[in-house]
């Protein structure tokens, strides 16, 4: 509810500054649980122009995103970041190899406090999905997933660049 309320502290955000603050911020975390981690920056122009936004919630937001990869794989997965230009918009995806999600959770796991089937063992609150989605909807973006169970889960960001 406050963040659907509070005022956003929004400035000028280096796309690539960003993805090296999302580096530093999730590497030990992907390394300590053994997983394989890709980056794939090959579709950003180099003339990209800067985001407007709120840099820490964004960052709140990806980073939720890659814990939650992290969560949902085991050693040896697959945690892949992808950040491109697609129009007018960023787009940053970030996809695993994991459990995947049940199809009739994948609507529900962005309300808060929802988890879905089979996570009973998985330490969590149920808030980040939620969480990102607000973070994402006060930036006049859009968030999708698709997932497969047993193959793993693609979450996207799509915000406008302003």
């Amino acid at each position: 509810a406050e963040m659907e309320a509070a005022s956003l502290e929004l400035h000028p955000i280096d796309i690539r500054q960003f993805i090296d603050d999302v580096l530093a911020l999730n590497q030990e975390s992907i390394e300590s649980h053994e997983r394989r981690f890709e980056l794939d920056t090959s579709a950003l122009p180099a003339d990209l122009p800067p985001l407007t936004g709120d840099p820490d919630l964004l960052l709140l937001a990806v980073h939720n995103l890659l814990d939650n990869a992290v969560k949902y794989t085991q050693p040896g997965d697959i945690i892949r970041l992808q950040v491109s230009q697609v129009e007018d918009d960023l787009v940053i995806r970030v996809s695993d190899t994991g459990i995947g999600i049940q199809p009739e959770d994948q609507s529900l796991v962005w309300e808060e406090l929802y988890r879905g089937s089979g996570t009973d063992q998985i330490p969590g609150t149920g808030i980040g999905l939620a969480l990102v989605r607000a973070i994402i909807e006060r930036h006049n973006g859009l968030t999708e997933l698709t997932s497969q169970p047993g193959s793993g889960t693609t979450i996207s960001l799509y915000i406008p660049l302003r």
